[in-house]
């Protein structure tokens, strides 16, 4: 199984570029992501579901009206119709407890694995809407037994590697989120942070350069950290010119 997560700006100067990507990576079957999470898509009148399901994606969204939010699962026909695998179900939209919901959560299960698409607050101007909302995530998923099941969280975490503005809560909470029983799939693979550091935006700078940080993450349950073949970033220049965040995208060794 392969599993993209992008993170937009709105669908609006975004959209084209992710469907010009979906298409080329799936005129091969191998390149082909089966899965694919979502983030900041804007409003459901701007997302082209039409286009999506014409390279053949099924598409499950939350938007958002007035703000670049909203966060989208989308996953190709062929890989749902592979025999024995149930319909797919929409189980979670809202984190309990979050005071602005936001259309930023949403979880699929597709087959027995749990996909949430995520897009945390970012930090401006103050950080503490953005740990109070990964507090939150950190309980829903605790509860509901996540890490305990074959499970995805893809997404913008909004933890900057340099996070003197919150006196390191923003990377205590993502912590104790991955506590729970989670693993970056990409710090895995690529343990060497001189060499691969995986960056994926200018948080601070907006260059891609210096002060870039690793927002987008995906995170595994343990049972599919174990069987995680690779990750990598996969976006060409004329597709994704810094500081845009390109696509990264996990081959499990999982059927689902």
């Amino acid at each position: 199984m392969k599993i993209a997560n992008v993170t937009l700006n709105g669908m609006n100067k975004y959209g084209s570029r992710l469907s010009c990507w979906l298409s080329d990576r799936c005129r091969d079957r191998r390149r082909r992501p089966d899965i694919v999470t979502l983030q900041k898509i804007g409003s459901k009148k701007r997302f082209p579901k039409e286009t999506f399901c014409d390279i053949g994606y099924e598409c499950w969204l939350r938007d958002h009206e007035k703000h670049y939010r909203g966060v989208a699962v989308l996953a190709h026909r062929d890989f749902l119709s592979r025999p024995g695998l149930p319909p797919p179900e929409e189980l979670h939209c809202k984190l309990p407890g979050a005071a602005q919901n936001e259309a930023r959560f949403l979880t699929v299960r597709i087959g027995n694995v749990l996909i949430s698409s995520i897009y945390a607050p970012v930090c401006k101007p103050t950080i503490a809407p953005t740990v109070d909302w990964l507090d939150c995530l950190r309980d829903h998923v605790e509860k509901e037994g996540y890490a305990k099941r074959a499970s995805l969280l893809c997404g913008d975490f909004n933890v900057p590697k340099i996070d003197d503005k919150s006196n390191g809560k923003l990377k205590r909470a993502l912590k104790e989120l991955k506590g729970l029983g989670f693993c970056d799939l990409y710090r895995k693979a690529h343990p060497c942070v001189t060499g691969n550091p995986g960056c994926t935006w200018g948080y601070r700078e907006g260059d891609g350069t210096k002060g870039a940080s690793r927002l987008h993450l995906i995170l595994a349950s343990e049972s599919l950290a174990r069987r995680c073949r690779k990750i990598w970033l996969d976006g060409s220049p004329n597709l994704w010119p810094r500081p845009d965040a390109p696509p990264l995208v996990a081959e499990l060794d999982v059927e689902v």
